[in-house]
C-alpha cells in the first residue's frame, strides 16, 4: 500500500505514478506509488566509521516500537489511550506514528 519498488528496462519512459527512476547501463530501477502514500529519502552515509557498521537513518531511529516487541506493552497502550480518550479505538490502531505496520485488516483482527 506504500508504493512499489520495480525494475525496469533502461529506456522506460516514466507513467503518471512512478515518482522516481534510477537509470544504469542495464536496468531502471523505478518506484511507482498510484495512491501517494509511499515516500523515498537519501540518506548520506559518514564519510569515516567503523568498518561493517550499520548506520540507521534518522527516522528509524525514531520509530515507536512494533507491537510484537517489549516495548509496545499494556502501560503503553493504556499511555495511548488517556492522551486522546475520545478517539476511537480503531483510529488509534491505525495511527502509524504510534503503532507502525498495523493496517485495516489487522486492526479488526485485533478488535
Amino acid at each position: 500500500m506504500a508504493g512499489k519498488l520495480l525494475t525496469a528496462d533502461p529506456a522506460i519512459v516514466p507513467g503518471k505514478h512512478e515518482y522516481l527512476v534510477l537509470v544504469t547501463s542495464t536496468t531502471a530501477l523505478v518506484f511507482n506509488d498510484y495512491r501517494m502514500f509511499g515516500k523515498v529519502t537519501c540518506e548520506s552515509l559518514p564519510e569515516k566509521g567503523r568498518p561493517g557498521s550499520i548506520r540507521l537513518p534518522a527516522w528509524w531511529r525514531t520509530l515507536p516500537p512494533q507491537p510484537h516487541e517489549e516495548a509496545s506493552n499494556r502501560t503503553r497502550f493504556r499511555e495511548l489511550l488517556h492522551r486522546g480518550p475520545r478517539r476511537p479505538l480503531k483510529a488509534l490502531i491505525l495511527d502509524q506514528d504510534k503503532f507502525p505496520g498495523i493496517g485495516n485488516w489487522m486492526a479488526e483482527e485485533i478488535l
